[in-house]
């Protein structure tokens, strides 16, 4: 059976065809416009971070936990700056039953990297929450594992009104502070925020299953 392809060359059909491709051409404008905007963006964060490759990947981990009791990490990823969902990643803490911030955090980052370079999966950025404690439990992680090309910081929040947000480096000694308005910064605290709701909904969930287990062991119908 033949396929026979026609196209209008005049009247209501032929309307439908430009319209339809003056769509197609709108869509691909927007989309490169996005895709240069973001290129951009990615740019400008390596060039004031001064990074050693362009952040296409960028990986942040938080903690969360309530006097060392249902303690968990979390990883977030985004990729050319949005969020990869699938990527992200949940850590229940093994080795830690009281308050110890940096060594959850260490056991979090061992088991992330450990497991990456056996399968080859690295970004190309990772932040942690926090400031000089956590990046330099970061860094003896990767000093452990003997990694190297990645890019490593911590962002540490304001603690009081009147402060700024400080971004720290293994390398330098005094941390990085870009204007509020800055959309580097913005990117970053996007990022950051993303990690820590995802670590406190995580912890929230455990605490709040092990209330209602509890709650149904005691026998009490409400």
């Amino acid at each position: 059976q033949k396929v026979v392809i026609k196209v209008p060359q005049k009247g209501q059909k032929r309307k439908l065809v430009n319209l339809a491709l003056k769509n197609c051409r709108c869509s691909f404008q927007n989309l490169k416009k996005r895709e240069d905007q973001t290129l951009e963006l990615l740019s400008k964060t390596q060039n004031l971070l001064g990074l050693k490759s362009l952040p296409w990947r960028i990986e942040c981990f938080d903690i969360s936990n309530i006097q060392g009791a249902y303690s968990v990490g979390s990883k977030v990823c985004f990729e050319m700056a949005e969020p990869l969902k699938e990527e992200y990643r949940k850590y229940k803490i093994k080795h830690f039953t009281s308050p110890n911030d940096f060594g959850m955090m260490e056991e979090v980052l061992y088991r992330r990297f450990q497991r990456g370079l056996l399968e080859g999966d690295l970004p190309d950025l990772v932040m942690v929450d926090g400031g000089k404690g956590q990046l330099g439990v970061a860094q003896k992680v990767f000093d452990q594992l003997s990694i190297q090309g990645i890019d490593l910081i911590g962002i540490a929040k304001a603690r009081k009104p009147g402060e700024k947000e400080k971004i720290f480096f293994p390398d330098r000694e005094k941390p990085l502070i870009l204007p509020p308005h800055e959309p580097v910064l913005h990117l970053l605290q996007r990022v950051r925020d993303e990690a820590h709701r995802f670590a406190i909904e995580y912890h929230r969930n455990l605490r709040d299953r092990d209330f209602l287990r509890n709650k149904g062991s005691s026998g009490k119908v409400p």
